[in-house]
């Protein structure tokens, strides 16, 4: 397994967040909410809520699923290779 470098981790998943729209779950940003010790459990524990409301029937992000498509296949793609690159690096 490759070394986790922490600072690169924090980036990605902070350019993912803003993408997204969820500035609030940044790192370290001017719009972090409550996330000053977070570690990298917490952000792909975040990630992974994030992305299962765009399956959740009902919540906005489904509904992006038909109103813009290409933006639903971006995010959630995002998210995916986000959680498949780090979650080997949590600790259970």
């Amino acid at each position: 397994m490759k070394n986790l470098n922490m600072n690169k981790a924090i980036d990605r998943y902070n350019l993912i967040m803003c993408y997204c729209g969820y500035e609030h779950s940044t790192i370290g940003t001017e719009y972090s909410e409550n996330t000053e010790n977070w570690g990298l459990s917490e952000m792909v524990e975040e990630a992974e809520y994030l992305l299962s409301c765009y399956y959740e029937p009902g919540h906005c992000r489904y509904e992006d699923r038909r109103e813009d498509r290409a933006r639903y296949v971006s995010e959630t793609g995002k998210l995916k290779r986000f959680i498949n690159a780090y979650k080997p690096f949590c600790v259970a």
